[in-house]
């Protein structure tokens, strides 16, 4: 992960592609949210601001999970 500066963002409009569905948090989001066998994953789209995760949501997809998926087959969904 790779924090964005501020100077950059109160510059440039950052947007950001996070790996997870809206209100997820943290690093092993994924991780957790395999061995909670959880029936859906997605991908948020955020814009860069002073919290890391925090942004303004630009948009997000969703996509069901079987529950025998890889972190690799999730990742390459």
């Amino acid at each position: 992960m790779t924090i964005i500066p501020e100077e950059t963002f109160k510059k440039h409009k950052i947007l950001i592609v996070h790996p997870g569905i809206v209100g997820d948090r943290g690093a092993s989001s994924l991780d957790l949210s395999i061995m909670r066998n959880d029936k859906r994953w997605g991908v948020t789209l955020l814009e860069a601001s002073e919290e890391v995760d925090h942004g303004d949501i630009w948009g997000t997809g969703e996509f069901p999970l079987k529950g025998t998926e890889t972190k690799t087959d999730i990742y390459n969904m």
